[in-house]
């Protein structure tokens, strides 16, 4: 059932194989949400041992950067034998079915999607293209209208999207203890329903904004976001 999902997903056999790669980077990326301490003038910072910012700060951002959450999150990776206590353990001596690694993987991968598409938008409009667009004889009512309505859209769709994942990782976290529920709980991330439909428009709205951007600003490279999506 697992393989139907990832030939579903639109992955390809080297995609999986690159997810399972990172997947230890990733989890001990994570053990260090939720280790912060305070620093002069009030500021948050992890912990020196998690060596600064972490580049899993994507998966911390599209779970609202919510504590509690990133360690329900923990809890999921653990029960699918992908957690911290197992990461230094090969999966060739792992006393598991790779069925957890891929219902892990695509849970990960599902949650980066959205960031991707969020940094795909914030990329757009860097200081050097927002001034190019202040100075372009292209630029009129109806091409800014329409840049800012979608802009609008984009972010509730974010906004319901952080919900939507934060609604299922707490609540499959809730149901670790009975395996069958916790991952049918998962399914509402890692196939196709209406949290990959949301995925997917957050896709197309990204894709629109930059064709109005680049309407106005004439030579600003286009990027093909469904090649350069960074998979993890």
């Amino acid at each position: 059932m697992v393989d139907n999902e990832y030939r579903n997903s639109g992955l390809s056999k080297s995609s999986i194989s690159v997810i399972d790669q990172y997947s230890k980077d990733i989890v001990k990326e994570l053990s260090c949400y939720g280790k912060m301490s305070n620093l002069q003038k009030g500021n948050l910072e992890f912990d020196t041992h998690c060596g600064g910012v972490n580049k899993s700060r994507n998966i911390y951002m599209v779970l609202g950067y919510d504590i509690d959450c990133i360690n329900a999150l923990r809890e999921i990776l653990n029960t699918l034998n992908v957690g911290l206590t197992f990461i230094d353990i090969p999966l060739s001596e792992r006393n598991i079915d790779k069925v957890d690694v891929r219902i892990a993987s695509l849970l990960l991968f599902n949650l980066e999607q959205l960031a991707y598409h969020i940094n795909f938008v914030v990329n757009l409009f860097s200081d050097e293209v927002l001034e190019k667009i202040k100075m372009s004889n292209e630029i009129t009512v109806e091409n800014v209208s329409s840049i800012t309505n979608l802009l609008l859209l984009f972010m509730q769709l974010r906004d319901e999207l952080i919900a939507d994942f934060k609604n299922v990782i707490n609540s499959a976290a809730n149901l670790k203890r009975y395996r069958r529920l916790m991952e049918a709980e998962l399914g509402k991330i890692i196939r196709d329903g209406k949290i990959q439909k949301k995925i997917a428009d957050s896709a197309d709205f990204a894709k629109t904004i930059q064709e109005l951007v680049i309407e106005i600003v004439k030579d600003l490279p286009k990027v093909d976001m469904y090649i350069n999506a960074r998979r993890i």
